[in-house]
């Protein structure tokens, strides 16, 4: 099993949501980069981000979510298993501006939001380490397979040891 997951995608893609789902089904700890990133940056103005995120993924089981592009390899690199959700860029500008109306926020529809999520990169990962999602109905699916196997596991544990 996969015990260190990197989760990468668009904005608004629902990568919290699904990590959270799998950290809960994983019994695996979930690091959100935003909450992260804003909290520290916020205490300290001269927080070393990289330097962080290298520590993080010396960890032995972690599943982190979040972009930073720039900061990618540290996470891929790392990584046993890399999620990309790759969803249309349409999808991600609705949720967007549909997230920024919903919880009225106080900054409103920005513009260089907007850029990012129209030019968004395109992650490249090699062999079987990537899973790519471009839909919610593929993420549901993975994990609904995670959780029948779960079950599998846990079934065949009693029957043979029960």
């Amino acid at each position: 099993m996969n015990t260190k997951i990197a989760i990468i995608g668009n904005y608004a893609a629902g990568k919290t949501t699904f990590a959270n789902k799998l950290g809960k089904l994983l019994k695996i700890k979930v690091y959100h980069l935003d909450e992260i990133y804003f909290r520290k940056k916020k205490d300290n103005p001269d927080f070393d981000w990289d330097k962080y995120q290298t520590k993080l993924v010396g960890n032995n089981k972690w599943i982190i979510e979040g972009n930073f592009p720039r900061t990618w390899d540290i996470r891929v690199g790392a990584a046993d298993k890399v999620i990309f959700f790759n969803f249309p860029i349409w999808l991600s500008l609705f949720r967007y501006v549909y997230r920024k109306i919903k919880f009225k926020t106080r900054d409103g529809v920005g513009l260089k939001e907007i850029k990012k999520i129209i030019f968004f990169p395109k992650l490249r990962v090699d062999g079987d380490k990537a899973v790519i999602f471009r839909s919610n109905k593929e993420s549901d699916d993975y994990l609904g397979r995670h959780r029948c196997n779960l079950v599998t596991f846990l079934v065949c544990f009693y029957l043979f040891f029960g």
